[in-house]
Parts: structure tokens; sequence; C-alpha cells
């Protein structure tokens, strides 16, 4: 499309000083540039001075420019006219957005808005096209597709997350009691993807009696004083099956009125089960422990007594004041120097997992530095993902069967 300046320039300023109409519309928008050609001949076309100052050229080197297409990216400047020509009224206006390649070959966005003037003044209509650099607009839209896009992105991996973790989420807006939840919260509860929860019936999933009860005081708490909480507790799916479910929520206060609350609620019943079962094994191995009539101690890997029961105290005849005292001891400070070395094989082999357990008749020094036998059962957990091997020795106090052995002994050996 070869540009020239011809007359069209005159007719242009003629046409915008004698039609309030033109100039109203060129006013009311943020120029940057005009085209102003023939509609039956885009090939003769005059482009404002001001067009070629938005792209960066001056006067003197926009005369290097014998097509307007050398400026358009993607196109060959007949667009803008061809769009005119599809349009079937003359009277409709158009708005388009094209390309068009700077000085220093940086792309710009402009808009372009087009009239097709019938003056009295001229013989063929005529085509006005004033062009606004909405560029830094188009890098902002360009950017924020891009930010959604990342979004979308962490959403999907975010839900991935959700899904492996088993947290959903929900919300209910206090105005018109809807409540909605997410998908994980609805495969949690083990319902149909299109099931559609209400109030009462999400507390109902919650067991009766303690959770049940606990959930609503939560809730009122949240919205009559706006109180978060984050609590755990037992649910009845739809299925039946009864788990254990952590659930989060937060109060949006506004004018101290509580319109929504919404939450987390995750899925934590294998993880509550292990801890119960953890607990409940914890309170088995106390009982154990604290009540046994034989004596127990627990031993680091490094030989440091970390435990003993009140058997063992007995057996070795320490009370509970020398608690600090036993606490810097090791087995090799009680143990007997002709059953050491016997005691410490057994042990490096332990240790080393060539055995599992061992048991042995030691005698050792008691509190007051008396001699004692004991029989002495000892066995390993062993530490996993950093945590320290812990020896169980059980200790039983033998001296008294041992004395008696050693008479019988010696009376055999008067009768020979």
């Amino acid at each position: 499309m070869p540009i020239s300046d011809t007359n069209l320039k005159e007719e242009f300023h003629e046409l915008f000083k004698t039609d309030p109409k033109i100039f109203q519309w060129i006013s009311e928008n943020t120029v940057n540039g005009i085209w102003y050609g023939h509609i039956d001949d885009p090939e003769n076309l005059w482009v404002s001075d001001s067009f070629w100052k938005s792209l960066g050229y001056t006067n003197q080197e926009k005369s290097s420019f014998s097509q307007l297409g050398d400026v358009l990216e993607d196109s060959d400047g007949l667009t803008e006219f061809n769009l005119l020509r599809e349009s079937a009224n003359p009277k409709i206006n158009f708005e388009a957005f094209f390309k068009f390649k700077s000085k220093s070959n940086k792309v710009l966005f402009f808009e372009g808005k087009a009239k097709i003037i019938n003056a009295p003044s001229v013989s063929t209509p005529r085509i006005l096209i004033i062009y606004t650099d909405v560029t830094k607009g188009e890098e902002h839209l360009h950017q924020l597709l891009e930010e959604n896009e990342s979004l979308n992105k962490l959403n999907e991996v975010f839900e991935e997350a959700n899904k492996l973790t088993r947290t959903g989420g929900w919300e209910i807006n206090l105005k018109d009691q809807s409540l909605s939840w997410t998908s994980v919260t609805k495969d949690i509860h083990e319902v149909a993807p299109d099931y559609t929860p209400t109030l009462e019936s999400s507390i109902n999933f919650y067991k009766e009696g303690e959770s049940r009860e606990r959930i609503n005081e939560l809730f009122q708490t949240a919205v009559e004083k706006g109180a978060s909480f984050d609590t755990e507790l037992q649910l009845v799916t739809a299925k039946g099956n009864e788990i254990w479910v952590r659930a989060f929520g937060k109060p949006e206060m506004r004018d101290n009125e509580c319109v929504r609350v919404y939450g987390a609620f995750q899925d934590i019943d294998s993880k509550k089960k292990r801890e119960i079962e953890f607990q409940r094994n914890k309170d088995r191995f106390q009982q154990i422990f604290y009540n046994s009539p034989i004596g127990i101690v627990l031993v680091s890997s490094e030989n440091k007594i970390l435990m003993a029961n009140e058997a063992s105290y007995n057996i070795f005849g320490f009370t509970e004041a020398d608690a600090e005292r036993i606490s810097k001891l090791t087995f090799k400070d009680l143990t007997h120097k002709d059953d050491l070395e016997t005691a410490s094989i057994h042990r490096e082999k332990l240790l080393s997992g060539e055995i599992n357990s061992y048991k042995l008749q030691l005698r050792f020094f008691n509190a007051v530095n008396e001699i004692i036998w004991c029989d002495v059962n000892t066995s390993i957990i062993r530490g996993e993902n950093g945590i320290e091997d812990l020896i169980i020795t059980q200790v039983e106090d033998i001296s008294s069967r041992k004395l008696l052995e050693k008479k019988a002994e010696e009376t055999a050996g008067q009768f020979k």
C-alpha cells in the first residue's frame, strides 16, 4: 500500500474544521495517529505525523517507507480496509487491534477505530481511522494472562496435593445459608459428586455424641464470637464408615456480624488410628514398666541408663533420691569385673545385629557396693529414621538362689 500525502491531508483538515461530528469523535478519543483515504482506493492514503512519531520515526525517516505493510506486524496493510468493505452498512463503525513495529523493533499494540465518511465535499466515500496506542494495556493483559496461567498450574498442583493429603475445603454463606464443599471434601464424606450439602446435614455427618456436640459448639462460637477453630473429630460417612477428620474453620466478620465461615477439612483417619494405637501401646508399656515385679532398665546404644523402674531400684538398693546419680551411670559401672568381658561381648553382638537378644547370669554391685547375682534378659528395639537403638534389660535378683546353690554344693562336698 503506497503512502501518499497529496491532497488528502488538506481534505482531511477541511473536513475536521467543517464537520462538528468528526471533531467530536476524534476529541473523545486518545489519538496517537490518523489514517485518511479512499474506501475504494486504499492505495491512496494520508498518514499523520503523530502516527509516525508514535512508532519512533521522524518526518524525514517516514519517507523511507513505501508501504504501510513495512511497519505492520503480520499484515500487508490492507486488513483495515477489507474489514470496512465487508460491512454492509457504511454507517457501521468498527474497532480492531493491530500490531505495528516501532523503530526499535518493539511490537506496539494499537486500537483502530474507523468511520466511513460520506461528505458533500468529497466525490467518493472516505475512510477515517484513528489509532490509540494500547501497548501498556496489552502488555499488562498479557502479563495477567501469564500470571493466570501460572495460577492455574499452581492450582492444579494444589489440587493434586489436596488429593494426596486428603484435604478439602468448605464454605458457608450465612446470608443465604448456602454451603459448598470441594470435590475432596465430598470424597471424604463418600457422597456423590453432585451432592448438595446443607448446614444440618453436614453437622449430622459427625458421630453422634461428643464429636457432634463439639462441632456444634465450635461453629456457634465462631459465628457468635468470631473465633476460629481447629479440631479432630469422628465422622460417619454416607456409606457408614467411621473415620477421624480434622476440621478447620475461620469466620469472616463484617460490622461485628459473621457473614460466612470457611475452612479446610482433612481425612486423618490412618494417622489418628496410628496415634491411638501408639498411645495404647505406650500406656500398656507404662503399666508393665512401672508395675512389674521384675526390674526393667532402658539403656542407650552408648550403654547409658535412660530409665529404670521401681523394681530395679529395689534390686540395686537405690531410691528416687538417687535418680541423678543413676542417670550418670552405665551398666559397666555396675557390672562385676569378672563378668564384664562376657557381658560386653554379648552387648556388641546385640548392637551389631548378630543376635537379637541374650540371657545371662551376671554379678553386679549394688548401691552399697555389695555383690548381687542377677538373671539378665536383654533385647533390642532397632531405631529407624535417625532414631537411636534402645536396649531393654530385664533384671531379676537371684542372689538368694545362688547362696542356696552354694550351700548345697558345700553340703554335698562334705558327704564325698
